[in-house]
């Protein structure tokens, strides 16, 4: 009944928070599927014998330069996705700690504006400038894919941020599972909008996205307001009267610096958890289409969308994991389990046979315990350490703390983007997966320290309970009376 009571407050500024963020960031995700859906058709393209054919011929006639590809064979563009890749969570990590801080001390409303503009710009070169005039320069490629990346950082960190602002910790679990499947969404929707465009050329969902993102910029600019006391509503996490806690005034609180941010309790360990668990999650992000085309030989048409059930999974994973940690009272058991989990999924996902439906199944399977652990770490947990700080005489800190916690988790993601092609070319797919059942486990001890402390204090609030107040000592009421009325007299012993 907490939780339902919740909504009954909820006005449109609450929706129009919601459904703007979870837009624009379902399309954050998806900008990057059409990168990672399309790395097939992107190296078949860079290595074809006529790469360029089509550029201007130079005055010396020299056209053979114009027509040789730009890679000499499959797996050497292979190589190179892995590079943009890894350049592009190394700048994205950098950026995440960048904003994370910014988001403190300027407009999230137009740090998230600006971001998702750049975003759309740089998206629209990679994809469609670059290829449409022959480029050949593994420097541009490589420059403005890192700028991509750095401007979708900021997305994650000002998002969160205003989630945060916006809906109490009742309930939070989930309200903010239901929100962090946009991640999910636009994973499938950026699936699909290459299934949609592969067959006319993979520039075309580059530029649909890129004009989505342009519009979504100007819609974040005049419709999102950062914070419910900017249109005269409470802060979401006003407490009751008997619940009311020592009130800390304006001018007490103090700006949170990056390690102030850091030493709240939790932040180190599921920064570090997210390292691991980030690896594996965004490794599929951006190698499970391909994985399987190369595993299966199916097209990247079926390839695409049988990916998307890792997505579906996610969503559910994430939704169900935040309401069952709603009810809880804790949220670091529920992850705990899931990473545990993943690892005999990822067991069985590596020796799935050749069948679309066992492997959508299992496929599923790893998205709900992998994709929900990361939904549920990146927005539920990085909001609810952010708001710790309230109480700890600090302002509120929901924007570093995602920043910290999921720039700490794309740290990993780079790792993982420059091992993978490596061992995958050289060893082959099983060891990389030993690879991911290793990082799960990592993931679930890193958070045994928070799971340990969580559940001490839950044992501790439940044996109190159980304990019976102590009786009053009984008073002589006749003794009492005497040394009222008589104030100089002395008890003897």
């Amino acid at each position: 009944m907490k939780i339902l009571d919740r909504f009954r407050i909820y006005t449109r500024y609450h929706a129009i928070a919601f459904l703007s963020t979870f837009v624009t960031y379902a399309f954050f995700h998806a900008s990057r599927k059409t990168l990672s859906n399309s790395k097939d058709s992107i190296s078949i393209f860079w290595t074809n014998e006529d790469f360029n054919s089509t550029w201007p011929v130079p005055h010396n006639n020299q056209t053979w330069e114009y027509k040789k590809p730009l890679f000499k064979t499959y797996d050497d563009a292979g190589v190179y996705l892995g590079v943009l890749d890894t350049l592009f969570m190394a700048c994205y990590s950098i950026g995440l700690y960048t904003f994370g801080y910014l988001g403190e001390r300027y407009e999230l409303r137009k740090i998230l504006a600006i971001g998702t503009f750049c975003n759309a710009t740089t998206l629209f070169i990679f994809g469609c400038i670059l290829p449409w005039t022959n480029c050949k320069s593994f420097t541009a490629y490589a420059f403005i894919w890192s700028l991509n990346g750095f401007a979708q950082s900021c997305g994650w960190p000002t998002v969160i941020g205003i989630m945060g602002n916006w809906f109490g910790m009742s309930g939070r679990g989930f309200i903010l599972g239901v929100w962090s499947s946009c991640q999910s969404v636009g994973n499938i929707m950026g699936a699909l909008m290459v299934n949609a465009f592969l067959t006319i050329g993979f520039e075309y969902s580059f530029l649909f996205v890129s004009v989505t993102l342009l519009m979504l910029s100007i819609m974040i600019w005049f419709s999102v307001v950062n914070r419910p006391e900017e249109v005269g509503l409470p802060p979401s996490d006003e407490k009751s009267d008997e619940d009311q806690e020592p009130i800390i005034s304006e001018e007490a609180k103090v700006k949170v610096s990056f390690w102030a941010a850091l030493l709240i309790p939790g932040v180190i360990e599921y920064a570090l958890s997210y390292f691991a668990l980030k690896l594996v999650n965004y490794s599929f992000f951006f190698w499970l289409p391909y994985y399987i085309h190369n595993k299966f030989h199916w097209d990247d048409t079926e390839s695409n969308s049988v990916s998307t059930w890792f997505d579906v999974g996610g969503i559910i994973g994430g939704i169900l994991g935040g309401i069952v940690s709603d009810l809880w009272g804790h949220r670091s058991p529920i992850v705990f389990t899931f990473v545990l989990l993943a690892v005999p999924s990822l067991i069985g996902f590596n020796n799935s046979p050749n069948n679309k439906g066992t492997a959508s199944g299992l496929m599923w399977l790893l998205g709900f315990f992998i994709g929900g652990a990361a939904n549920i770490i990146g927005a539920a947990c990085s909001a609810d350490l952010g708001k710790a700080a309230v109480e700890m005489g600090m302002e509120s800190a929901v924007s570093i703390v995602a920043g910290i916690i999921d720039g700490t988790g794309s740290v990993g993601a780079a790792v993982g983007q420059v091992v993978i092609p490596i061992i995958e070319t050289k060893i082959g797919w099983s060891p990389v997966f030993y690879m991911f059942m290793a990082m799960s486990a990592l993931s679930a001890v890193c958070l045994i320290p928070v799971v340990w402390r969580e559940l001490r204090g839950k044992i501790r609030r439940v044996c109190r309970c159980c304990v019976p107040d102590e009786p009053e000592p009984i008073v002589n009421q006749n003794f009492e009376n005497e040394i009222d009325t008589n104030p100089n007299h002395e008890v003897q012993r």
